[in-house]
């Protein structure tokens, strides 16, 4: 009768091998791979938003935002009445009771 059987020896060698291998695994590999899923989860429900706001006709960017604020060439401009506006409160008594206000 002559059987092989592996000695305990050889299980032995792979012993520390395995073990450091399920360290890797649980201590590096799992929590990389848990943020690259919840990173991935987290673009798409940013770009899902976007697109609303896009939809909505709302700017998502700086090129955008600049687009939306611009004023037409036909349209009145507005400042000098804000101006004078301002004007009639500098140098008031509505000035005095503001700063001298206190709750």
């Amino acid at each position: 009768m002559t059987e092989s059987h592996p000695t305990p020896t050889k299980r032995r060698n792979w012993v520390p091998c395995g073990c450091l291998l399920a360290m890797f695994l649980i201590c590096v590999f799992l929590p990389v791979a848990g943020y690259m899923a919840w990173s991935f989860l987290a673009s798409k429900q940013v770009n899902m938003q976007l697109a609303r706001i896009r939809q909505a006709g709302l700017p998502t960017s700086v090129d955008e935002l600049d687009e939306f604020y611009r004023i037409e060439p036909s349209a009145e401009d507005a400042t000098l009445v804000y101006m004078e506006a301002l004007e009639v409160f500098s140098g008031s008594i509505f000035e005095a009771i503001a700063v001298n206000f206190q709750l």
